[in-house]
């Protein structure tokens, strides 16, 4: 019985061969095709038709060389001298020296990218690089780790189900490269948090930006992810089965507008933001200790700012010099 405990992927000269196979075959034909017809008694073309023959030949040739070796360096870029050893409850990634030890507990979501008509690999190869594929694999501290075809040519559907065993997802790309993956956070995005704290037993709120968000609602449940898109307001909320004191923390790549308003909102801090640009905290229970607190958390870059703080407790009482001498706008 095989023993699927532990596996160690890395981009070997086999795996890269084995990843061209397709490609080195459509070669393999056309020079076939091409030694064929030259040895073949045809009936005279002219010189036209002979000039479109080769032009489409060239065309062919060109786009399927190009697609093969523009994904083969975009995924060599990706896991150049990189290792990673799976374990039972843990994944190594090895780099330069430098070995991280990541827990199979702190996977957010994991994201399958295969090409259109290649969701089962073992079949329907409709492209030179329809075997081609790669995962991502977000963790709670929303770095990203990517596992290409390089690493594991024979199929990491089989990595994912045998060694990692943890929920993921399927997408069929018609030419899955890794640059722009849908539910990641860029790799050189920083990412940005917040945190609310209440003791509500019901709390939404919306954002406005752009990219990857990752909510964590202090229920132990798992973390909850999403997009968030410009001039757009999307809302997350979660009921609770009691009311007790819980620290919201959300993280994202680009949020420029937080509306957090009757969340019974007892402290709010957005220190690691540094993109927000309007935030509307109506109607909560923050003292004028708290809103004070919350204007020292406040950024001071060089943007139009506005932060709502209405029908609060601490509304008349709190110092708002404190977020204006940076630049805000305070409405109270």
């Amino acid at each position: 019985m095989r023993d699927y405990t532990s596996i160690t992927l890395k981009i070997t000269l086999f795996n890269q061969i084995r990843s061209l196979i397709f490609f080195l075959f459509t070669i393999g034909l056309l020079i076939f095709a091409a030694i064929s017809l030259g040895n073949t008694d045809l009936p005279k073309r002219s010189n036209g038709e002979l000039f479109f023959v080769i032009l489409f030949a060239a065309a062919f040739f060109s786009f399927n060389t190009f697609s093969i070796l523009y994904l083969h360096i975009d995924y060599l870029i990706k896991n150049i001298n990189e290792e990673y050893e799976i374990r039972e409850k843990t994944i190594i990634k090895r780099k330069n020296g430098v070995e991280t030890w990541y827990n199979k507990d702190d996977i957010i979501n994991m994201y399958l990218y295969l090409p259109y008509r290649t969701l089962d690999l073992k079949k329907q190869k409709s492209f030179p690089w329809s075997n081609y594929h790669f995962v991502e694999i977000m963790m709670k501290s929303g770095e990203v780790l990517y596992l290409t075809s390089l690493l594991y040519p024979s199929g990491l559907e089989h990595i994912l189900i045998n060694y990692i065993n943890e929920d993921y997802w399927r997408e069929a790309r018609w030419f899955p490269t890794t640059s722009g993956s849908s539910c990641s956070f860029r790799t050189n995005a920083v990412a940005a948090t917040m945190t609310l704290t209440t003791n509500a037993g019901k709390v939404q709120f919306d954002l406005t930006g752009s990219g990857n968000v990752i909510i964590d609602w202090d229920d132990g449940a798992k973390l909850e992810t999403g997009k968030i898109v410009e001039r757009d307001e999307t809302f997350f909320n979660r009921e609770y089965c009691d009311e007790k004191n819980r620290m919201i923390t959300i993280t994202g790549e680009n949020i420029i507008c937080l509306d957090c308003s009757r969340n019974q909102l007892t402290a709010l801090n957005t220190s690691q933001n540094p993109t927000l640009e309007m935030l509307f905290c109506n109607r909560n229970q923050l003292t004028a200790d708290e809103l004070n607190n919350l204007f020292n958390t406040l950024h001071d870059k060089d943007l139009k700012k506005s932060v709502y703080i209405r029908n609060n407790p601490g509304t008349a009482d709190c110092d708002p010099n404190i977020a204006e001498n940076k630049g805000w706008e305070v409405n109270r």
